[in-house]
């Protein structure tokens, strides 16, 4: 996972100039944490944790 914007770049740039010169289609997917769901449920893993560390404090 990276938030780094240089990276994303240079994955997705240089990765798709290698895919086309080996003749490859090239395929970019979401980043975990550009995702809504992702961090839906990562809130909900937190929330969980901190709701019973209440609890037990």
């Amino acid at each position: 996972m990276t938030e780094n914007v240089e990276v994303v770049y240079d994955c997705g740039h240089d990765c798709s100039v290698k895919a086309r010169e080996l003749g490859m289609e090239f395929v970019s997917v979401q980043y975990p944490n550009d995702s809504d769901d992702f961090m839906t449920a990562l809130e909900r893993i937190v929330a969980g944790f901190i709701d019973a560390s209440e609890v037990q404090g």
